[in-house]
């Protein structure tokens, strides 16, 4: 289950991870998705970074997200 301390974290990790431009905030993919790997690990013994790897990749073509929304907890 989910909790609001896993909510509070994964919020962390996407604000140190978010880099203004001209355009509005981005997320590094590739520091965003090793962050939330090191996290679940650190949460779960039997997490599996590199199935998590493979399928937060898109045929290996490296690209930044947009943050259009703000979410709060």
């Amino acid at each position: 289950m989910v909790t609001r301390k896993d909510f509070e974290r994964i919020a962390e990790i996407i604000r140190s991870n978010s880099k203004g431009n001209s355009d509005g905030p981005i997320l590094i993919k590739k520091h965003f998705v090793q962050d939330l790997i090191d996290y679940f690990s650190e949460e779960n013994i039997s997490f599996d970074p590199d199935k998590f790897r493979l399928a937060c990749s898109d045929n290996n073509i490296s690209f930044t997200l947009r943050i259009d929304d703000e979410v709060e907890f």
